[in-house]
């Protein structure tokens, strides 16, 4: 008997194709489902966690900011930005949304604060791929405080290996330069439109 429905199933290869497609497209739907009953919960995690990152981007206390970024188109890309604000309005910080995908591990994206005159006042990390206890070190005090008070005028960005003026990670100059990469990107974008983002 089973070997007669054996023979039947291998007889109509049709049948079992059916099956695999339904199962799928099963899947796919329960998914799909799943993502978008999910994603305001992620999306509001998300822009929680970016607003949280200002004050260390920008900690100059009695700084305010907008509840969503400005963005100004430059160099091809759209780039997104938080102004902070002292009590008279001025701007006294920028925080800039920047990336590089040359991590070890993929895109790495850090919110730079930048104050009037171009120096950095802060590095938070938003978003990385690199490996435990190797490249997720770029998240740490020891190796963010270094870049405080840099700007272009004054620094190569470039890590020490190549050049530059940069102590790179121990086991991971991949991630540290690209680490550099995403600052510098910022700091060009901020000087070469510092007139219109300081309205």
């Amino acid at each position: 008997m089973a070997q007669d429905l054996n023979k039947r199933k291998a007889e109509n290869p049709v049948v079992s194709i059916i099956i695999v497609v339904i199962t799928v497209v099963i899947a796919v739907a329960l998914l799909s489902y799943v993502n978008a009953l999910t994603k305001p919960l992620r999306d509001k995690y998300q822009h929680e966690k970016l607003m949280s990152s200002l004050t260390g981007a920008c900690p100059l206390k009695g700084l305010t900011f907008t509840s969503e970024p400005d963005t100004l188109k430059w160099n091809g890309t759209t780039w997104e930005f938080f102004k902070g604000r002292d009590s008279g309005g001025l701007v006294r910080c920028v925080a800039i949304i920047t990336e590089s995908k040359k991590g070890y591990g993929g895109e790495i994206k850090l919110l730079v604060g930048v104050d009037p005159e171009g120096k950095i006042q802060g590095i938070e990390v938003l978003e990385h791929y690199e490996t435990p206890g190797l490249g997720d070190r770029i998240k740490t005090p020891e190796f963010r405080n270094q870049f405080k008070g840099r700007s272009l005028k004054d620094t190569k960005f470039k890590v020490k290996k190549d050049g530059g003026d940069i102590q790179q990670l121990t086991s991971a100059t991949i991630s540290s330069r690209a680490f550099c990469e995403a600052v510098k990107k910022a700091l060009l974008f901020f000087d070469a439109n510092k007139d219109t983002i300081l309205r």
